[in-house]
């Protein structure tokens, strides 16, 4: 029998299927013009990713921008992030619970519970059993306590440390100092956390029924917490105000900006030689440069007019910087993505996604 040796045309298809076919886009480097047509075809499938963001963000700020001259002033624009950042800092949380194909419907009133107990330890030196009463200090005391059985049983370490860690700062009127009170803040949302997650994944609750009663339940919280229309002020706490108000100094800002950015230069051009020296599908260093640029161009404009006074009396007071906010956005922005593509727990959470029973 004659052996049939492939065509140059067999070979090339061959090469071609490997390629795009089946799992051969995990195998070799991707060139830039690949990489576009790769992102189109997901375009196409449904799947744009961050673009329909990214387009509302630029239509709100045509239309806004049109509406006021004032928009787009920087003294506006310095004080949105100072605006958005608890909302910012609840969306990156929920984040873990969409991934799960849940809901969380009771995010906000439960972050109003966490800041009004920091606030109420702060204007009574830590001792909140004097202000809280009927019984209300009891009923707080008791769910920590309810919540951290809760967290052992299920063998939840490290949120039964921290319910623990804020038993002690409450029982002991620790939280009239302000980092004590911050941390007062943090356990009460892992007790609520830890009370939402058992009811759902054990008790077998849908999260909407759940998180809906939970919603009206804080509700009631808040208004025993501060009462019908009251407000707490915290503005002569230093540390709690400089996280909401205050700004980075300018020299600071440029050193936040150069660290943030050239982190991701760094952590970008690495992952994408190391695929390329192990054969799989990476990034073309084209591709990295561009986003790495773009990165640059507009960090560094908004770090440059940040910088720029804003206050309307300069003599009186100056107003220059980065808000702190956005350095702790950023800082939880690094470490959740860490936690979602590098640990064990990460990888869990994107193998269960939007069906658990799978």
């Amino acid at each position: 029998m004659t052996e049939l040796k492939p065509t140059q045309t067999g070979t090339s298809a061959t090469s071609e299927q490997a390629t795009f076919g089946g799992f051969g886009g995990d195998i070799g480097a991707l060139t830039l013009r690949d990489s576009f047509r790769a992102y189109v075809a997901k375009v196409r499938r449904g799947d744009p990713g961050a673009l329909p963001a990214l387009l509302g963000v630029i239509v709100l700020l045509v239309v806004f921008s049109t509406t006021s001259p004032r928009f787009l002033t920087v003294g506006n624009l310095a004080n949105l992030p100072s605006q958005a950042g608890g909302y910012i800092l609840l969306a990156m949380g929920l984040v873990f619970v969409l991934l799960l194909g849940e809901i969380d419907l009771s995010a906000g009133t439960a972050s109003g519970v966490c800041a009004s107990a920091m606030a109420l330890a702060l204007n009574h030196h830590g001792n909140l059993y004097n202000v809280l009463k009927g019984g209300t200090f009891g009923v707080y005391l008791a769910a920590f306590v309810f919540t951290l059985g809760v967290a052992i049983w299920q063998r939840l370490w490290w949120a039964a440390l921290a319910i623990l860690a804020g038993i002690l700062v409450l029982i002991t009127g620790a939280a009239a100092n302000q980092i004590a009170a911050i941390y007062l803040a943090i356990a009460t949302g892992t007790a609520i956390g830890v009370l939402t997650g058992y009811l759902v994944a054990k008790v077998g609750i849908p999260s909407f029924v759940v998180t809906l009663a939970l919603f009206l339940g804080w509700q009631g919280v808040l208004l025993q917490f501060e009462g019908q229309g009251n407000a707490i002020p915290t503005q002569r706490f230093h540390i709690v105000n400089a996280v909401a108000n205050k700004n980075i100094p300018p020299v600071w800002s440029w050193v936040m900006f150069v660290v943030f950015v050239g982190g991701y230069a760094a952590v970008t051009f690495v992952r994408s030689v190391r695929r390329r020296a192990q054969g799989l599908s990476a990034e073309p260093l084209s591709l990295v440069g561009l986003r790495v640029a773009v990165l640059t161009v507009f960090g560094g404009l908004a770090v440059y007019f940040l910088n720029q006074e804003r206050s309307p009396n300069p003599k009186l007071t100056s107003i220059r910087g980065t808000p702190w906010v956005v350095l702790i956005i950023l800082v939880l922005l690094v470490l959740l993505t860490l936690l979602l593509t590098k640990t064990a727990y990460g990888r869990h959470l994107y193998a269960v996604g939007g069906n658990a029973e799978a």
